[in-house]
């Protein structure tokens, strides 16, 4: 065995136009010209050489850690004395069929030297695939290899070009178009081949992804190619053959020599599981009720590789298209609903030759009653129904309580008119008939006893002046409570001056008003009715009770709304108040029977000499139009709707 020439790692390799082939080494340079090796000094004396080529002119070009450097006429010239040059080391240096020289660096960007002109190239102008570890010119093409993928150059702009998702292009440290047009690349994933009809595709249709084929583990290549030095790693012999360095070791093939797989393999619906339960394929296959989830165990056969047979599926009644190319066997539908279904798959041997035919399998879900579209009628039907008899049921309601409204401002008005009649009973119509007893009397003592009529005389006028007085007292009394817009507790203020108009002091009592809690506005019914009883309270104060004071109070509870009217006069007979009212007078009854209406309380208290309180409570939810509403405000106006 020969010992080797050179005794150091050799990290770059050049093969120039004349035959020299120069060696790039840690710290060192050779140059083997005509069987002879000699040693070239370096650019720089502790640099490593990353990179090595050749212009038109026979100058070498060197890329070290300290930059790029030009040998011409054994004179290193830093950047080949070019000023627009980047100023930095390049990872690659690659002279293209036009004799340019493609440089490029860390950061993702590539710069070419057409003679003294220096073109930039970043991720502006569509150069997006990481760092370029890899230059190829080729004769349909010119490519680019990076960390993260391949473009290529279209004019002045770059293209990434997409890949299936089986095909990860990644790692890209060598590039190889061969004459047929078809591209071998040598990256991460191992050697990768790309037809040449992929490539035309992407090449129309940018957002086209390249379908090819990797050649791994199961192809007896062991590694991916490097990924800082030596670069390129992989190179088209004189011959054709390619090859390819990776850290498993160099491998060689020739494309046309090579044996390629035309059987497409068959295809085998082995099973389908549905909650756990394996089923037998068969024809007509009826699945259980409330299926939801189906999974599909399938098989591709190939007698070559058959670790690299890839498939294609689809659930016709799911799926519109294909599902991705994928190298699983088995193949997961949730979601499902009733109906008739059939899953379809296809299969590609090792070299790409689809059985288009595949495998099928028909099978249906069944509907449960409550999946039908009888059910689905039933229950909009039903639920119409139930929300029509709701609303029949509601406006039902909503009639009886308006009628029942009517029913009871007739009943109001009814009782209002027999008042009114006992009124003026009590009043007008006894003053006036008395009045006419005593006309009549004076009319049958004036011919004869003038002097006894004209004392008749006087006593009629005295009973009329009391029988108009008790009239105008009853016509105030049959009023509407007309507020002219005034709240309950201003009309109770200013009716001590209504009732005590006529009265002359010392007779007539001194009256006031008081007002507790914050003003509330009430409702338009509980208004007029409490200032009714109110006042008929008040009236019997000033017109009964020979009292000296007279007090209205109004209390707006969160309760209840409360009224109290006291005085400090003679009192209320305890036999009257037992009977529920005076001989011949409705006032008392009167009081009760609105605050029942009301749905009130009322309380009457009074002793001998000691005056009278009468007090009538009403809760808050009827008195006031805006209640304060407690947590349980919804149920009771809930339960209270359907009273």
């Amino acid at each position: 065995m020969s010992q080797p020439i050179i005794k150091q790692k050799v990290e770059s390799l050049l093969r120039v136009a004349d035959g020299t082939v120069w060696f790039g080494g840690r710290k060192a340079l050779w140059r083997e010209r005509q069987g002879h090796l000699e040693s070239v000094a370096p650019p720089g004396p502790d640099q490593n050489t990353q990179a090595l080529a050749e212009d038109k002119s026979g100058g070498l070009w060197a890329s070290i850690l300290g930059g790029v450097f030009r040998l011409k006429d054994g004179v290193w010239t830093p950047y080949g004395g070019i000023a627009a040059l980047p100023r930095r080391a390049a990872i690659t240096i690659v002279r293209d069929r036009r004799d340019r020289l493609w440089f490029s660096y860390t950061g993702g960007s590539v710069a070419v030297l057409d003679g003294e002109r220096v073109r930039t190239y970043g991720a502006a102008d569509g150069l997006q695939i990481g760092n370029v570890m890899a230059i190829y010119s080729g004769r349909i093409g010119h490519w680019f290899g990076g960390e993260f993928g391949l473009a290529r150059l279209e004019g002045e702009r770059l293209y990434s070009v997409q890949s299936a998702p089986e095909l990860p292009l990644d790692g890209i440290t060598g590039i190889v178009e061969t004459t047929d047009g078809d591209l071998w690349l040598n990256g991460r994933p191992g050697i990768v081949h790309i037809a040449a009809t992929e490539l035309q595709r992407s090449r129309v249709d940018p957002a086209y992804r390249v379908h090819g084929e990797t050649l791994g583990a199961f192809d007896g290549v062991v590694g991916s190619g490097a990924t800082l030095r030596p670069l390129p790693t992989a190179v088209e012999a004189a011959d054709r053959k390619l090859w390819f360095a990776t850290t498993g070791g160099i491998y060689g093939i020739d494309p046309a020599q090579r044996v390629r797989n035309p059987m497409p393999p068959p295809v085998l619906i082995r099973a389908l599981t549905v909650a756990g339960h394996t089923i037998e394929p068969a024809a007509g296959l009826t699945l259980p009720v409330y299926t939801t989830a189906v999974r599909f165990d399938y098989i591709g056969l190939s007698l070559t590789v058959a670790e690299k047979v890839r498939y294609r599926y689809r659930l016709d009644g799911v799926d519109t298209d294909w599902r991705e190319l994928t190298a699983a066997r088995q193949a997961l539908f949730t979601n499902l609903r009733p109906g008739h279904y059939i899953f379809r798959v296809i299969a590609a041997n090792n070299d790409g030759v689809w059985n288009e035919s595949g495998a099928s399998l028909a099978f249906v879900i069944p509907a449960a009653f409550v999946q039908t579209g009888w059910f689905v009628v039933l229950c909009v039907v039903g639920g119409a129904a139930a929300g029509w008899a709701l609303v029949r049921l509601r406006v039902h309601q909503v009639s009886n309580r308006v009628r029942r409204r009517l029913e009871e401002r007739m009943d109001d008005r009814l009782n209002e008119r027999t008042r009114i009649a006992r009124e003026l009973h009590d009043s007008l119509l006894q003053g006036f008939q008395g009045l006419m007893f005593r006309l009549q009397a004076v009319r049958q003592l004036l011919p004869e006893r003038p002097g006894d009529a004209e004392k008749f005389l006087d006593s009629a006028m005295q009973v009329g002046d009391q029988a108009i007085g008790e009239g105008r007292d009853a016509v105030q009394n049959l009023r509407s409570s007309s507020f002219d817009n005034r709240d309950l507790a201003t009309s109770l203020s200013v009716l001590g001056s209504e009732l005590g108009a006529g009265i002359d002091p010392p007779s007539k009592p001194q009256y006031r008003a008081v007002v507790e809690g914050r003003p509330r506005e009430l409702t338009a019914v509980v208004r007029d009715e409490a200032y009714r009883i109110a006042r008929e309270a008040v009236s019997n104060g000033y017109q009964h009770a020979k009292a000296g004071h007279i007090e209205a109070e109004v209390t707006f509870g969160d309760a209840d709304l409360t009224i109290r009217v006291r005085d400090d006069g003679i009192g209320v007979d305890p036999q009257i108040l037992a009977r529920g009212q005076r001989p011949g007078h409705w006032g008392l009854p009167g009081m009760r029977e609105r605050s029942e209406k009301l749905g009130g309380q009322l309380y009457v208290w009074s002793e001998k000499n000691a005056g009278t309180e009468v007090e009538l409570r009403i809760p808050a939810d009827i008195a006031y139009s805006e209640p304060r509403r407690s947590s349980f405000a919804g149920l009771k106006d809930l339960l209270r709707s359907f009273r």
